[in-house]
């Protein structure tokens, strides 16, 4: 105040009072896209969000594990548009050496050692997805679906998403739906978050499958699907490490409450050998109100 007095205001508040609306409406001209990522991280923290979605300022990330996460995220789908493979480790070295020449990326040694080791564990995940679609009535609608739904026609604001794997089934004249993402990192999530606008990723995926056409689909699942781990399992003395590595992959997520869905999505739900976490039956053979 001592250096200028002559400022028509005496005090400041940092309270949000608007955007004027011949500004909004010139910004919002071109097209506007949204992504669950985006919201996602709007809802956890909004001023991350400003910095990255609106000033455009990015942190730097750890470029190795998103490559080799992306790598992987490839060699899956291929794997599974292909129903007979006759060499799996040359199928999977010609997928990667072409995602890598398109790409126009040129691993480190360090990079090399990590794509070796993971292309391992992937024949391993190979088999096992291989094995629970053996064990499931589901079959495969799409496999990277994406999808672009206009949810605000006038300043063109366009929600878009990728869902991994989408299953689906007639149950009793009723079609059922299931969702999977593939995570290279952790799996737990908590639907009682969503008030909150977070872990809304599978609420996303069923909103894409029901208003991008016609066709609708009650919930069967929704789940998520560890494909690479980001650290050595713990040792389970209960447990062989087949036993632990399967356990591993196992989907998180949350499931229809009727035994009769259940038992078309797993075959083995009601044994040790079921590829779904946190289903629990009581000792009468009804589901336990606490399963998810």
């Amino acid at each position: 105040y001592n250096e200028y007095k002559h400022v028509s205001y005496r005090k400041y508040s940092h309270k949000f009072n608007g955007v004027d609306q011949a500004f909004l409406n010139k910004y919002l001209e071109k097209e506007i896209t949204l992504s669950y990522t985006s919201i996602d991280q709007y809802y956890k923290c909004g001023f991350l969000f400003y910095l990255e979605r609106v000033l455009k300022f990015y942190r730097s990330t750890n470029q190795d594990a998103l490559t080799i996460g992306n790598i992987f995220h490839e060699c899956l789908h291929k794997l599974f548009l292909n129903e007979k493979i006759d060499n799996l480790d040359i199928f999977l070295g010609v997928t990667i050496k072409e995602y890598l020449k398109v790409n126009n990326i040129v691993p480190s040694k360090r990079e090399w050692f990590f794509i070796g080791k993971y292309q391992e564990i992937l024949k391993q995940i190979y088999q096992i997805i291989k094995t629970q679609h053996t064990n499931s009535a589901f079959q495969t609608l799409g496999l990277e679906k994406e999808y672009k739904i206009v949810i605000n026609e006038n300043y063109r604001i366009i929600l878009t998403g990728k869902i991994d794997k989408v299953l689906v089934l007639e149950i009793a004249g009723e079609k059922y739906a299931i969702v999977i993402d593939y995570k290279t990192g952790n799996t737990d999530f908590d639907l009682n978050r969503i008030i909150h606008g977070l872990n809304m990723q599978i609420m996303f995926y069923f909103y894409f499958l029901n208003n991008s056409s016609s066709e609708k689909h009650l919930f069967g699942g929704g789940y998520l699907q560890g494909v690479l781990p980001n650290s050595v399992f713990s040792r389970d003395n209960k447990l062989s490490y087949a036993e632990q590595f399967n356990k591993y992959f196992q989907l998180t997520g949350y499931s229809n409450s009727s035994l009769n869905v259940l038992q078309k999505i797993d075959f083995n739900i009601d044994n040790n050998q079921k590829f779904i976490k946190g289903i629990r039956f009581k000792k009468d053979g009804t589901l336990d109100s606490n399963s998810l």
